[in-house]
């Protein structure tokens, strides 16, 4: 099975248990791209943790 864009482990269904790097893992299990400057984010593609030398917003959840 081809995997699809940016997962690293797939389920039977085609759906994604996790993300390579650079991708976080979405709401409907598939790999989504990290905004910019952004190491981790929630399945809403909100960042929750900001590269090295970056800081976090928390009211735009956008790395600074």
């Amino acid at each position: 099975m081809i995997l699809p864009l940016g997962c690293g482990i797939a389920n039977p269904k085609g759906e994604c248990n996790s993300c390579n790097s650079g991708f976080y893992l979405s709401s409907n299990n598939q790999c989504a791209q990290l905004p910019a400057n952004c190491s981790f984010a929630d399945v809403n593609g909100n960042c929750t943790q900001c590269d090295a030398g970056f800081q976090l917003d928390t009211a735009t959840s956008d790395c600074l």
